[in-house]
């Protein structure tokens, strides 16, 4: 059980097991805001960054901008391929 009272009515108000999603979406969002891994895992005191990336999940529209910057070959006739590889 939690130690202070704020922690308990928080408990309280959230569904038996559901707490522990909290830790997952606060580390997620800070590493999505840019928050260095380094300062994520101090502040979710976490001992190594194995288990900090073990609670950072990534989503479709984070990864959204990284995949846009991809380069495709040239099609052979050496104009600009669009669509992306199979």
């Amino acid at each position: 059980m939690c130690c202070t009272a704020t922690e308990r009515r928080i408990h309280a108000a959230v569904p038996r097991g559901h707490f522990h999603l909290f830790r997952h979406t606060f580390i997620t969002r800070l590493a999505l805001a840019g928050v260095e891994q380094r300062v994520t895992q101090l502040l979710a005191n976490h001992a190594s960054a194995d288990v900090n990336r073990h609670y950072t999940h990534a989503n479709a529209a984070a990864l959204a901008p990284h995949l846009a910057r991809l380069t495709y070959p040239e099609c052979a006739n050496g104009a600009p391929n669009k669509r992306p590889m199979q």
